[in-house]
């Protein structure tokens, strides 16, 4: 009895023993959980995207599973040692690959070589406040309405007499043969083209108008020339800078002479009429 006893515990722990055997795992290395399922202390194993495997052929992307790119290095060697081992970086200013926006096509910070940063914000932002004309007063503009006038004669013959509100005309006496203008005939026409109407004759042109110190004066002012007394016997445009675009005389044409550095006519100076 005591032996049937003791072989049947012997025939239990063989049992035992072999059962606790085909558990545990032939390597400690190796995964302890069984594959057909979890034991509670077991996590799931992780997901790996080239484990997936389509259920249908049409569901494969064209070029079969997709493999993940190995880690990028550093220069230590180590992955880690990157300026994207931080999987967040990729959501940041720098794509995964490729050089960052500060970061010029080598992969080296700065811009790329050659780049003017100030000529780009020029493109995108238009011309700087200092690059641009300042508009012109309105009260300036009938001048240059005038003064644009008298420029587009440039060159035209002088002519006694002649000129009119319309532009250029035969003159009278000796100018009868020219088609062209006197100085108080291109004076005359320029300033038709701003609105005003003028007199055909110098003395009448000092008169109509308000008179300008030489300091004040501006673009399509009038300046005039002559002997001390009397009425002025010369006129033309101011253009800035002591220049005037007038018509000198017979055998001459339009054009613009400084009157501010002619003796002739620094000394024959006037004054000045704003129409």
């Amino acid at each position: 009895m005591a032996m049937t006893a003791t072989a049947g515990i012997a025939v239990v722990l063989a049992s035992v023993t072999a059962l606790a055997a085909l558990g545990e795992p032939a390597d400690a290395s190796e995964n302890p959980c069984p594959p057909g399922g979890y034991r509670g202390e077991c996590p799931p194993p992780p997901h790996r995207i080239d484990d997936w495997r389509p259920s249908r052929p049409e569901d494969a992307p064209p070029d079969g599973p997709h493999t993940p790119p190995p880690p990028r290095e550093g220069p230590s060697g180590d992955p880690r040692d990157t300026p994207y081992a931080n999987p967040l970086d990729h959501f940041g200013d720098h794509p995964p690959d490729g050089p960052g926006p500060h970061e010029g096509p080598d992969g080296r910070d700065g811009p790329p070589e050659g780049h003017d940063a100030a000529e780009e914000d020029r493109r995108r932002d238009g011309p700087a406040e200092a690059d641009r004309e300042p508009p012109v007063p309105r009260s300036w503009r009938r001048g240059m309405i005038a003064l644009a006038a008298a420029q587009s004669m440039i060159g035209t013959p002088y002519s006694w007499g002649g000129g009119s509100a319309k532009g250029p005309t035969r003159g009278i006496g000796r100018g009868r043969n020219t088609v062209g203008f006197d100085c108080s005939g291109l004076v005359l026409y320029a300033w038709a083209q701003a609105g005003v109407k003028l007199a055909h004759y110098t003395g009448a042109q000092f008169r109509q108008g308000r008179r300008v110190a030489r300091r004040n004066l501006r673009p399509g002012d009038l300046v005039f020339f002559g002997p001390p007394t009397g009425d002025p016997n010369h006129v033309g445009l101011y253009v800035g800078d002591g220049v005037m675009i007038h018509a000198p005389q017979t055998g001459d044409v339009v054009k613009k002479t400084s009157f501010v550095k002619s003796p002739h006519y620094r000394s024959r100076y006037r004054g000045a009429v704003r129409p």
